[in-house]
């Protein structure tokens, strides 16, 4: 008699096995998971120089002095040029919606222009992040967009990841084995399921003394998943 019989079971790690028994035959499977933190030695800093003026030409004047000297006073404290790009530049007028004296439905009058410029920075020495932000708004910076910390060679962190997720899956798939009376036989498959390439900010107090910008830089984890499917036979 051909019958087939599946066991799902998920523990508070969020750990699954998964017993498929098809004609006397059983297949384990089992995800495993393995993360490396580290501290971050990079920083994406993202700054905007916004500039209002009474026509666009103006306007366009006004922002471009006050980036250049952002970005000069950025390379000043340490930031290699290559690693500063224009990440958006837009120009848009400034229009009121209903002039003074007039009737609801009149035409919006154009009251200015603004010229908002914003740039990406790869800063590579952390400890000079806080005097970098201080500088570029010093200089004409005066929006701040965000700040996110990374690795410059995260490839290490992912092999390692990996390799405890499968330890991980392994591990939990002998136990479980046992506690099911069976014995792990041949890897039928092997399924990597990690987002790579995204650490995860994870805090920790730090600070940049040297500034009067306070920054805490925290970890960075790696994570890593896999879905390993066994055979399994009777003991």
């Amino acid at each position: 008699m051909r019958w087939i019989a599946i066991i799902v079971l998920t523990n508070l790690l969020g750990l699954s096995l998964i017993l498929l028994f098809e004609g006397g035959e059983a297949r384990l499977t089992v995800s495993g998971r393995g993360e490396v933190a580290a501290a971050p030695d990079t920083a994406t800093v993202v700054l905007g120089t916004v500039t209002r003026a009474g026509t666009a030409r103006e306007a366009l004047a006004l922002n471009g002095a006050a980036t250049r000297a952002a970005l000069e006073t950025m390379a000043a404290a340490g930031v290699d040029a290559a690693d500063i790009r224009t990440s958006g530049l837009t120009l848009r007028p400034l229009a009121s919606r209903k002039p003074p004296g007039g009737s609801d439905d009149a035409t919006p009058r154009i009251d200015g222009y603004e010229v908002r410029n914003t740039v990406t920075a790869l800063v590579r020495d952390l400890p000079s992040l806080g005097v970098v932000l201080e500088a570029a708004v010093s200089a004409g910076a005066n929006e701040f967009r965000s700040l996110s910390f990374g690795l410059s060679d995260p490839a290490p962190l992912v092999s390692e990841a990996r390799r405890r997720a499968v330890a991980d899956a392994r591990a939990a798939a002998e136990t479980l084995a046992d506690a099911a009376g069976v014995t792990l036989g041949p890897l039928i498959s092997f399924d990597l399921t990690d987002g790579r390439g995204a650490p995860v900010p994870v805090a920790r107090e730090a600070s940049f003394a040297s500034s009067r910008v306070p920054i805490s830089e925290g970890e960075v984890t790696v994570a890593a998943g896999v879905t390993m499917v066994w055979e399994t036979r009777a003991k």
